[in-house]
């Protein structure tokens, strides 16, 4: 029975045996279809006594993100990916996180959020992984807008500038979804989940997600754009620092170049704090050029 052997894995003891469960549906706000979560909990007896556990399965997962999670590499110090108890086809049986701030940050966790993410970026600049065919290399493609840029044709050029100062710059592994909505702080550790497009990027470009991903998704104020970007890539910087890499100068032009490529779509409404800052940062990319 696979939860049973799924409980025995969270609890970490091989002769437990189910009491009682339920299952719940969890609100994902899923981009990309067949995607959906549930949480399943309950109680088990172990070792003489009854013990509470739960879990999160998700199902629909792409092969990229199963692949991602059987890849001890991706962890380092201080973040690390969700524990999967399970994988089997498309369906993945995940740790059940909770954040240590109920996911309402205040700057500072932004900052260790960062860290962690430079951490990551700095690991795999240093020591760059042995390739896989299912690490995604198309994160360009997918994370630009071809309706908003046909609404734009005079931004085309500026686009162009900023993919190729993207693949000019030194490549990591990139997360490629690491909003505050996918970073969990628990304990001293940032632990991330939907992995479904890990793969190679420029350095820096996790942090602009975690910084306008964030702000897009309406978890951030985007009046406050400036404050979330200095803590942001203060933490970024040290993260990188710590990992042994030192060019923050590349680090930063790859943040602000993959701003400028994502959100295009905001300067159809510029008058707004994000799209302001959207195009700051395309500016600063190319050379004032946007």
């Amino acid at each position: 029975m696979p939860l049973l052997s799924v409980v025995r894995s969270v609890l970490e003891c091989p002769s437990a045996e189910l009491v009682g469960w339920r299952e719940e549906a969890i609100d994902y706000r899923a981009y990309l279809p067949g995607r959906r979560l549930a949480r399943l909990s309950g109680t088990a007896r172990c070792d003489g006594g009854e013990r509470s556990w739960s879990v999160v399965r998700k199902s629909g997962a792409a092969a990229r993100e199963v692949q991602a999670y059987a890849a001890g590499w991706l962890d380092v110090p201080g973040f690390r990916r969700a524990r999967c108890h399970r994988a089997a086809g498309d369906e993945l049986w995940l740790e059940d996180l909770a954040d240590r701030h109920g996911h309402r940050w205040p700057l500072d966790a932004f900052e260790l959020a960062a860290a962690a993410l430079g951490r990551f970026s700095g690991t795999h600049l240093v020591s760059p992984p042995p390739d896989a065919p299912w690490l995604s290399r198309d994160w360009m493609d997918r994370h630009q807008d071809p309706a908003a840029l046909a609404r734009r044709p005079h931004d085309q050029p500026t686009q162009a500038r900023l993919r190729e100062t993207l693949s000019a710059l030194p490549q990591t592994i990139c997360h490629h979804d690491a909003s505050h909505a996918n970073l969990f702080l628990t304990g001293d550790e940032v632990v991330a989940i939907d992995w479904e497009g890990v793969g190679w990027g420029a350095a820096g470009a996790d942090l602009a997600t975690l910084v306008v991903g964030t702000m897009r998704r309406g978890d951030f104020d985007p009046a406050r754009a400036d404050e979330l970007e200095e803590a942001a890539c203060s933490g970024y910087a040290r993260g990188l620092a710590e990992a042994g890499w030192r060019d923050v100068a590349a680090a930063r032009l790859g943040y602000a170049a993959a701003v400028g490529l994502r959100w295009p779509i905001v300067a159809l409404a510029p008058d707004t704090p994000l799209a302001r800052f959207v195009m700051a940062r395309s500016a600063e990319a190319t050379g004032g050029r946007a």
